[in-house]
């Protein structure tokens, strides 16, 4: 029995613990693709809030918001499992001036609210200090309410509010390093 009630409790242990986050970097032969996944994530983000009647109709205004311009550098991650076998999502942000822009984070759907998300954000705020970077931006949509309790409890601060008349639609935040 004692053997039994042991056995029971690790397996309840291990089932809760839960696997790192790693970072992948993004091959040349990979950004085609993962650029498209960023570009469809954008327009679905911009349907949501309301600032467009689809993907498709969106979707040409969309890539050029991901278009890297000159004295920025650019760094495209999959976020994924500690062995690297299972991908958990995308990560992509860009540095200039000592500050950090995070471009885009997207989990697939069957790891968000797992915690993934605000490791993720955590291991490259490391890595940014690391790296000397001062602070990271981002952008959020007032309708994602779960990124931007994310971000708070993070310490990020919101930097500027944007509305369409009264009602607001998104915001950029900012955390010091």
């Amino acid at each position: 029995m004692k053997i039994h009630l042991l056995l029971l409790l690790l397996f309840l242990c291990c089932s809760f613990l839960q696997a790192e986050v790693q970072f992948k970097k993004v091959t040349s032969d990979e950004l085609p693709e993962f650029k498209d996944r960023l570009v469809t994530f954008y327009c679905e983000q911009l349907v949501l809030a309301g600032l467009a009647e689809s993907v498709e109709s969106i979707r040409e205004m969309a890539t050029f918001e991901f278009e890297e311009e000159p004295g920025e550098e650019y760094n495209y991650l999959q976020l994924a499992s500690d062995d690297l076998s299972t991908p958990y999502g995308l990560l992509f942000y860009s540095i200039q001036d000592h500050t950090a822009s995070l471009n885009a984070i997207y989990l697939e759907p069957q790891f968000r609210g797992q915690g993934f998300g605000k490791e993720a954000l955590q291991k490259l705020e490391v890595e940014l200090k690391n790296r000397e970077i001062e602070a990271i931006r981002l952008y959020v949509y007032m309708f994602n309410q779960v990124a931007l309790q994310l971000y708070n409890n993070l310490g990020y601060a919101v930097e500027t509010t944007y509305s369409i008349g009264d009602t607001p639609i998104g915001c950029h935040m900012r955390k010091d390093l």
